[in-house]
């Protein structure tokens, strides 16, 4: 499948699911974030790749920011995958990253994604010590 093809076909998909699309990325605005799916072509022939992110409102002024200002990133493997099962596994993703709760519990642990912004876990850090001093 060409890129072309693959932007077409996650077009109806991403709508229904209520991701806004400009150029070949889309855009969903949830509570503390907006979420984004990109497919971005390849320099060096036909290849193609699905960026994913996760931009922190917080943290910046962007209302359509491109994936790679995205306070958390990752590439999603889509070779031998169906349209339905990328944009389930894309969704899956950053519905667990689009959660602050979650990222709180897992910056705790030390288990956030490999392309997480320090500007991210400085923030993550100072609502943990907010909520820290709260308690006390």
């Amino acid at each position: 499948m060409t890129k072309d093809i693959m932007v077409e076909a996650l077009k109806p998909l991403l709508k229904k699911n209520n991701f806004k699309k400009t150029r070949t990325t889309w855009h969903k605005v949830i509570e503390d974030f907006i979420l984004v799916i990109n497919v971005q072509g390849s320099q060096w022939g036909e290849d193609y790749y699905i960026n994913l992110g996760v931009y922190f409102k917080a943290l910046g002024t962007e209302l359509n920011p491109p994936e790679n200002l995205c306070h958390i990133q990752a590439r999603l493997a889509h070779e031998d995958k169906s349209v339905e099962a990328i944009v389930e596994e894309a969704i899956n993703w950053l519905n667990t990253y689009g959660n602050i709760s979650v990222l709180e519990s897992l910056h705790r642990e030390n288990k956030l994604p490999p392309m997480t912004f320090v500007k991210a876990k400085e923030y993550l850090d100072s609502r943990l010590h907010l909520r820290e001093n709260k308690e006390m």
